[in-house]
């Protein structure tokens, strides 16, 4: 709810808001937990929610799946991939793990100061 309240949403609104958002992340039923009585994707989940609480047109993520374990992490993308499309929000994705870069769209590496795209290379000097 802090979000939608520091961006002058009624306290009302924003607990409607939240609740929507956590719908999305299918964790509805867990409104009135406590985060330590939530589960490490649960947390990720929240986090996502309160990201998209905002509705912005980019979400930067560092690491989203990071701490999840895979059965999890692919839960996690998923649902991250589906809510990216029906909210026509942008995803930029930072991250080591090969298996969530092979479902994006788009996939950009960094080697040795040479930004590399799937299909070609693109040269980019780290001096600059």
């Amino acid at each position: 709810m802090l979000p939608a309240m520091l961006d002058g949403m009624t306290a009302q609104a924003a607990r409607s808001r939240a609740g929507e958002l956590l719908d999305a992340v299918r964790l509805g039923s867990r409104l009135r937990h406590r985060p330590g009585e939530l589960s490490g994707g649960e947390r990720q989940r929240v986090a996502i929610a309160r990201a998209l609480s905002a509705e912005p047109s980019v979400l930067l993520m560092d690491e989203p799946t990071g701490n999840l374990d895979e059965d999890t992490a692919d839960q996690v993308l998923a649902m991250l991939l589906a809510l990216s499309d029906a909210t026509e929000t942008s995803l930029l994705i930072v991250t080591h793990d090969r298996r969530v870069a092979a479902q994006t769209t788009q996939c950009l590496e960094l080697h040795h100061g040479l930004l590399e795209t799937r299909s070609s290379s693109v040269s980019y000097d780290s001096s600059n």
